[in-house]
């Protein structure tokens, strides 16, 4: 009696002490979002729309005047509805075999980016660049264990990588997704249009595509191949400096008395519809060959 008594003071001991972990956690989360609001923005705004969110049902579905409340039926729906999004390769720009594709370039004087170095310290550092929050893929390893035991998983996941950069594959595990419709702001519930789809791949592929990221932006900044106007996917730019960008060119332009045309586009379904084929002919004239560019085909 005695032993269980003390069992379940233990166990109430140990959930306030996981209750306060928590709340000290959150403030501490809150602190850092505000003490970086001015000098990383992004970083804020995440966390307050982190906050914000609501969890909310998908469908029911209404198509052609029918209601469709099924699961299965509702992902059946999504499911032809991103399908719709894809848009057929152009057999004509088909490149074959990616080894002989990727096997140098035309021009002698370009430099290349060919193969990446990197160290189990960098792999440990992506790890922690991880979200914590994040959730896990098909193979429902939990970001939680990779941050924990970095160090430990640091010497298999270099071997990992490092063959299979070498040999130009990925296992095929680690290539698939869950798929996780997230409803557009101020869209209607009943349209399967009206999901945005969210890939859930594994935190091990992910934390080698932060070291090839790096390696290729790199690349890309030490040949100037990035355009200056460019405010997209690069560390430091975002909408806001765009915008800011943008002001002040129609400020000046009002000071000196100059009419200003802007045009805005919006690409439907950019990143569905890119050609693959296209998209790799163009990082080959960017100078990502060899093994970068078999490993990314």
């Amino acid at each position: 009696m005695i032993k269980k008594e003390h069992i379940e003071k233990s166990i109430i001991d140990i959930d306030k002490k996981l209750l306060t972990s928590h709340q000290n956690e959150r403030e501490k989360e809150e602190m850092c979002a505000i003490e970086n609001m001015k000098t990383k923005p992004k970083h804020f705004f995440a966390y307050a729309r982190k906050r914000l969110k609501t969890k909310s049902s998908i469908g029911p579905f209404r198509i052609e005047d029918k209601l469709i409340t099924a699961h299965e039926e509702i992902s059946q729906k999504l499911s032809e509805q991103y399908s719709s999004s894809f848009s057929t390769p152009d057999p004509n720009q088909n490149i074959g075999d990616p080894k002989d594709f990727f096997n140098g370039t035309e021009d002698p004087n370009k430099v290349l980016l060919n193969d990446i170095s990197f160290t189990r310290e960098i792999i440990v550092k992506e790890i922690g660049n991880i979200k914590s929050d994040s959730a896990p893929g098909p193979d429902h390893f939990p970001v939680t264990l990779l941050q924990e035991c970095a160090e430990e998983l640091s010497d298999p996941l270099y071997i990992l990588w490092r063959h299979s950069l070498d040999v130009g594959d990925i296992a095929s595990l680690l290539k698939k997704a869950v798929i996780c419709p997230i409803q557009k702001p101020n869209s209607q519930r009943c349209h399967p249009k009206s999901y945005r789809p969210v890939s859930l791949t594994s935190h091990i592929i992910k934390v080698f595509e932060r070291v090839m990221r790096s390696a290729i932006v790199k690349h890309l900044e030490d040949t100037n191949l990035l355009p200056k106007n460019q405010h997209g996917f690069i560390s430091g730019r975002s909408t806001l400096s765009q915008l800011l960008h943008q002001i002040e060119q129609l400020i000046r332009a009002w000071e000196e008395g100059k009419a200003t045309d802007t045009i805005y586009l919006d690409f439907a379904k950019a990143f569905d519809k890119v050609d693959h084929n296209i998209l790799c002919q163009k990082i080959k004239r960017l100078g990502i060959t060899g093994k970068v560019g078999i490993w990314i085909k």
